[in-house]
């Protein structure tokens, strides 16, 4: 199982990256900054679960290829000035427990209220519809079942600390909750 995402980074250009599954933070665990630094970026997502393989999907049948969707949290270690090559973005992208994904439900990406701290956070659109997301992905890498392709809210990412909260709700029920330890 892997996750494929879409996100932007600082340049304001679209990015793809793939996390392992040792990535997934699932079961409202908390999440730890990890060792090796503590300046994480988070950036709201939605995931996608992949019900059948496939490669090279055609945008227009992508969505015969998942049927569940939940909110998500894509974490990532903050660049530091001039770091912007290549082995730096894998690095600050890809480690363990640096995505906490929610519960999945049919259609669940419509109507989600968003919390960091308590406070509502104001998402409208994502950066890619799940459907193209799907198409780019697999045009380089071959999706199986359980895989889950991710993409974050266009939206500047939120600095973390110890103690935050991050909580996403569907009709008044928890479907994410994430503390930072």
């Amino acid at each position: 199982m892997k996750i494929a995402g879409l996100t932007y980074i600082s340049s304001g250009k679209q990015m793809m990256y793939l996390k392992p599954d040792t990535a997934l933070l699932v079961n409202r665990k908390p999440f730890f900054l990890p060792h090796f630094t503590e300046q994480i970026d988070a950036h709201p997502a939605v995931v996608a679960r992949i019900d059948r393989m496939g490669r090279c999907i055609a945008e227009k049948f992508a969505g015969r290829y998942y049927s569940l969707t939940a909110p998500a949290i894509n974490f990532n270690a903050r660049l530091k000035e001039g770091e912007d090559t290549l082995d730096c973005l894998t690095k600050s992208f890809v480690f363990d427990n640096s995505m906490a994904v929610g519960s999945f439900a049919e259609n669940n990406k419509e109507k989600l209220e968003w919390y960091y701290n308590g406070i509502t956070l104001s998402l409208h659109t994502l950066l890619e519809d799940m459907n193209k997301a799907i198409a780019e992905v697999s045009s380089y890498v071959t999706l199986r079942t359980g895989d889950m392709v991710a993409v974050d809210y266009v939206s500047e990412p939120l600095e973390i600390s110890r103690n935050d909260e991050f909580s996403v709700k569907s009709d008044s029920e928890d479907i994410l909750f994430c503390r930072i330890k």
